[in-house]
């Protein structure tokens, strides 16, 4: 994995095992902790996850993932130069902020 301001480029291969591994949660899960000590984002493994996790009734793990993606996003939109996209305006970054009201009412 390769850091382009903050957000984790994949190689090829990496990419089809990503999407051959779609319906695994712990593979899915495994990649957003990796990101997470990086201070990285991808969008479709945290999309992924934070799906699997809730349909698992991991809400608490989803919640973590969720509440990092904010993190992320709010501090992406402080610090963005004005240049690069706008990765934090992501429809899958975006709903995985949206899920945390609900997780937080199952995580409890």
């Amino acid at each position: 994995m390769m850091d382009r301001g903050n957000v984790a480029s994949l190689s090829t291969l990496q990419i089809d095992q990503m999407e051959e591994r779609k319906h695994d949660t712990d593979y899915q899960l495994s990649l957003c902790r990796s990101m997470m000590e990086e201070d990285m984002i991808l969008p479709f493994a945290f999309h992924r996850a934070a799906i699997l996790l809730s349909k698992e009734k991991r809400f608490s793990e989803a919640l973590d993932v969720c509440l990092y993606v904010q993190r992320w996003c709010d501090n992406a939109k402080s610090n963005w130069d004005g240049v690069s996209a706008l990765h934090w305006e992501s429809p899958k970054l975006k709903n995985c902020i949206e899920r945390i009201p609900k997780l937080m009412e199952r995580a409890q």
